[in-house]
């Protein structure tokens, strides 16, 4: 999935977008799922690919209508690509799960990501994905903006169809 935003070019990897596509909340029984997402920029021009999302762990909390990412296995990861690359690596954002068709964000979604990004450096943005059962939506969030801003909806028939072909 490839995003235009301002000049710059964001990159979600295959393999990401799989594994989101993999926890919809399809069944009236699924709980949220949701983790963290790791990526790099291309330093000669900013562009950005977002390589890894982590998965929900043991000590993650999930209900219907919320995931509460609490397992240290989430940073754990991040830090080993951060070490085994050379810091290559850096957190992009948050992913996770609504039970709807087409996501949008809770009043809980943007305290939380106004809650992270007090401890980034200023003007440092976060993406953020929650994946709906039609499609999932992206998000940019940078602390003293006011708020978050949609950059991208991606139906997932889109995924469904390069699939098959």
């Amino acid at each position: 999935m490839i995003i235009l935003e301002k000049g710059k070019t964001i990159k979600i990897c295959d393999d990401v977008i799989s594994t989101l596509f993999k926890y919809r909340q399809i069944e009236q029984t699924s709980c949220e799922a949701g983790g963290v997402l790791i990526g790099r920029e291309n330093l000669d021009n900013d562009n950005l690919i977002i390589e890894y999302a982590t998965v929900p762990m043991r000590n993650d909390r999930r209900t219907r209508t919320r995931f509460f990412r609490e397992d240290k296995g989430h940073i754990d990861y991040y830090n080993k690509l951060f070490e085994n690359y050379g810091g290559i690596y850096l957190y992009v954002g948050e992913w996770h799960t609504h039970p709807e068709e087409y996501p949008r964000y809770s009043i809980m979604d943007a305290a939380n990501w106004r809650r992270i990004s007090k401890t980034l450096p200023k003007n440092v943005k976060q993406f953020h994905i929650i994946v709906g059962n039609k499609a999932l939506r992206v998000w940019e969030y940078s602390r003293g903006f006011s708020g978050a801003k949609e950059i991208a909806t991606y139906d997932w028939s889109d995924y469904i169809d390069d699939k098959e072909n």
